[in-house]
Order: C-alpha cells, then sequence, then structure tokens
C-alpha cells in the first residue's frame, strides 16, 4: 500500500475525506465543549461507544488490567 497514491488508497479503502473532516470536526466540538475529564468520558461513552469499547480493549491488552486511568 505504500506505492498508492492517495487516490488509489482513498478508492481501495472507500475513504471518504469530507465525512473524516466532519467527525474530526466533530470530536473536537466534543473536547472543546466537555467541561471536564468525567465530562468528556461520559460524551465520549455516548457518543462513540463502539470506538471507546476498542480502545479499552486494546489498552488493557497492551497495559494488563490494571492500566492506570491517565
Amino acid at each position: 500500500d505504500l506505492k498508492l497514491s492517495d487516490d488509489e488508497l482513498y478508492e481501495k479503502y472507500e475513504f471518504n475525506y469530507d465525512a473524516s473532516v466532519e467527525e474530526y470536526m466533530s470530536f473536537l466540538r466534543l473536547i472543546t465543549l466537555s467541561k471536564d475529564r468525567d465530562d468528556f468520558e461520559k460524551r465520549v461513552l455516548k457518543d462513540y461507544k463502539k470506538q471507546a469499547d476498542l480502545a479499552l480493549k486494546y489498552v488493557k491488552i497492551i497495559y494488563g488490567l490494571n492500566f492506570p486511568r491517565y
């Protein structure tokens, strides 16, 4: 895949640039609107539950079950 052009990569993986930018902006909005870390975590779990669960899965694999939160 390193030899593919950007256009070829977009086509191969059906990458939607505009949707990606929109999602990034939504996540930035979530960060900036959060009052504190607890509020941020609640919002992430509500809006991005599937992604948060996957991230926690890999953190536990890498760091073990007693990983530090921060």
